[in-house]
């Protein structure tokens, strides 16, 4: 193929991809927040067309949108973290949470569109940010964490093992679900622990890191010892992530979905 015919080639291909460009209907504008997710689904489909067009009428093997490119890490952790391609919330979501966390995001400035639908939260919601810098969303935060540099992955993994073995999310199938991570499954502990209040730790003469023995009428085990003030005197906290704590506590079934409770009993904590 001679190099006239591929600059025509190419020459058209450009010409009629402006072209399309061009016909797109004027209320497409990226500053109507209330069309924004057509224009964004219209807009994919204008990226392929042109990709195509540039293929198939130039001498180009090979075409990649940015809108790809800047999302290929995004793709991949949602991947990994929910088994699809796809963030797990709405726009309508920025209108109606009660609370918003900002991991490294400044939407103040980067994504005003999206910041105009926090705006329009009747929710007064509280805005947490989580940035080394003091941005423009930091300064309209509610709360504002200036992390060290790359310790964004210890604040996280910090967080999601709370989560997940704490307690303070959901119960019921939180080991059918995390269990299929790699990285959750590594953050709990292998053996079973135990939460003591220090008023109670002192008084029992207990430790963290002691090792201890749970009892209750169904049975007893024994667990490490992690004297912490998040349960308060006179309780103990244990995940209920092993199957040995189950076996303490109540089996009790919900009438309508056969849920196990699994929640609480009465125990004796002794060294």
């Amino acid at each position: 193929m001679s190099r006239e015919i591929v600059a025509f080639g190419g020459f058209f291909g450009f010409a009629l991809a402006l072209t399309i460009v061009a016909w797109l209907p004027p209320r497409w504008s990226i500053f109507d927040a209330s069309i924004q997710q057509n224009l964004l689904i219209q807009g994919t489909r204008v990226t392929a067309v042109i990709g195509i067009l540039s293929i198939a009428c130039s001498a180009m093997i090979y075409i990649d949108s940015n809108t790809r490119q800047c999302m290929a890490t995004s793709h991949v952790a949602y991947k990994q973290s929910f088994g699809f391609d796809a963030p797990p919330y709405t726009y309508a979501d920025f209108e109606q949470s009660d609370v918003l966390i900002f991991v490294g995001s400044n939407p103040c400035i980067a994504h005003p569109i999206m910041w105009q639908r926090v705006m329009q939260n009747s929710q007064d919601p509280t805005i947490i940010v989580i940035d080394p810098p003091k941005t423009e969303t930091a300064m309209a935060a509610t709360i504002h964490l200036p992390i060290q540099p790359k310790s964004d992955l210890v604040l996280l993994y910090g967080l999601a093992k709370i989560l997940s073995g704490r307690g303070t999310s959901s119960q019921w199938h939180t080991q059918s679900r995390t269990a299929k991570s790699d990285v959750l499954r590594k953050l709990y502990p292998e053996h079973p622990y135990v939460e003591v209040n220090p008023v109670d730790a002192k008084e029992l003469g207990i430790d963290s890191c002691d090792r201890v023995m749970v009892s209750t009428r169904r049975g007893s085990l024994t667990a490490t010892a992690f004297v912490t003030s998040t349960v308060p005197p006179g309780s103990v906290f244990l995940p209920m992530h092993y199957p040995e704590v189950n076996r303490l506590t109540i089996a009790v079934f919900d009438l309508h979905s056969r849920q196990p409770s699994y929640k609480a009993c009465a125990a004796r904590l002794e060294i």
